[in-house]
């Protein structure tokens, strides 16, 4: 597996033509992604990155695989298009996951996955099924911003520490919210 002492940047609109393996990598500083393009399916998984995984506007034309990742910092993904499936069960973040305005072709799962403060969903658009079933969040869960969600969202004995934001989101699909601890507010509404 690749070691890399400090960043590592494949931002400013790097081109990628086929699949990018970041498998078991341990990145000690930021992964800049940002703004990229990758033609087919990135596979991080078992990925450990010292700080901040940032995936801001870019395009992944297949699969993003975080499977077991260990992300320090933030997971940065807002305004990130992925027409393939988002694998984030059992992700480890250390702050914030943010996927305000990106856009999900497939399913997005969060098995499992424990976020130190917030999961930010704020105008994201899922085309899929969204799982964040027996997810540990810190802080808030926010899908507000009307965000859309064509398929089932499970939330099923997710532990959240403070308030689940739903009120302005759109779902097609059932929500599921059994056996769910929330420490503050649960605010639902049916949404646009």
């Amino acid at each position: 597996a690749a070691t890399v002492g400090a960043d590592l940047m494949a931002n400013r609109r790097a081109k990628f033509g086929g699949a990018v393996s970041l498998m078991a990598a341990t990145i000690g500083g930021n992964l800049e992604l940002s703004t990229s393009s990758f033609a087919a399916a990135v596979d991080a998984t078992n990925l450990v990155v010292g700080g901040d995984l940032m995936i801001d506007d870019a395009v992944i034309g297949g699969d993003l695989t975080l499977a077991g990742a260990r992300v320090h910092g933030s997971l940065e993904m807002s305004r990130a298009a992925l027409t393939g499936a988002l694998d984030a069960d059992a992700v480890t973040v250390g702050q914030y996951i943010l996927a305000d305005q990106a856009t999900f072709g497939r399913d997005a799962w969060l098995y499992g996955a424990k976020v130190g403060n917030d999961l930010q969903l704020d105008s994201a658009s899922f085309a899929g099924t969204v799982t964040v079933t027996n997810a540990s969040v810190g802080g808030d869960v926010a899908m507000n911003g009307h965000a859309r969600f064509a398929g089932a969202v499970n939330l099923d004995s997710a532990k959240v520490g403070r308030t689940v934001h739903m009120d302005t989101a759109a779902f097609a699909g059932a929500v599921s919210a059994a056996n769910i601890s929330v420490g503050g507010d649960l605010l639902t509404d049916t949404g646009t």
